[in-house]
């Protein structure tokens, strides 16, 4: 079986905003820790405290990104990936801005009983390119005999807006 083509997603934060955002960080966590070497009282320790949640925020900014893989959309924050097949799973609308464009979907999953909720923005607030909203589309439509009832009117409520902005 021919391996599934990875399409990453728009979503993600720009590669130079990871990469500044990185660095503020890391001078940050350098002078914590240098403030932590230089102060010899018990104040000292409060310089590592700023340090664990510095970490956490690099990590959080260095590892987001989304990206469809077939069916599948993933989205990997700081220490783990979430992922949902979008074949699988019951769609519904998120915010809809002005009447007119959807900008979120909701998916759950209900044999792994996850939830996401999948921005149709750009980071920097535009429209996903039409190729990625056609993948989401796509991956929607795949599953979409096995709907029923309420469950396939949503999806089709959500595939209307996507063909929409195509």
């Amino acid at each position: 079986m021919a391996p599934r083509p990875q399409t990453p997603l728009s979503i993600s934060v720009k590669p130079g905003v990871k990469v500044s955002a990185g660095l503020g960080l890391l001078a940050l966590a350098t002078a914590a820790l240098l403030g932590w070497a230089t102060v010899h009282s018990p104040l000292r320790w409060l310089f590592l405290l700023v340090l664990a949640p510095v970490g956490v925020a690099a990590l959080r900014v260095a590892r987001h990104r989304w990206w469809l893989e077939g069916t599948v959309i993933y989205k990997q924050r700081a220490l783990r990936a979430k992922r949902i097949d979008l074949s699988h799973a019951n769609v519904e609308p998120g915010y809809v801005a002005g009447g007119t464009r959807l900008t979120t979907f909701k998916a759950h999953d209900p044999i792994a009983k996850r939830r996401m909720t999948v921005p149709l923005l750009t980071a920097a607030g535009r429209p996903l390119p039409p190729q990625q909203i056609q993948g989401l589309h796509d991956a929607i439509v795949a599953g979409q005999r096995w709907r029923q009832k309420r469950n396939a009117e949503r999806a089709l409520l959500v595939l209307a807006y996507l063909s929409a902005t195509l």
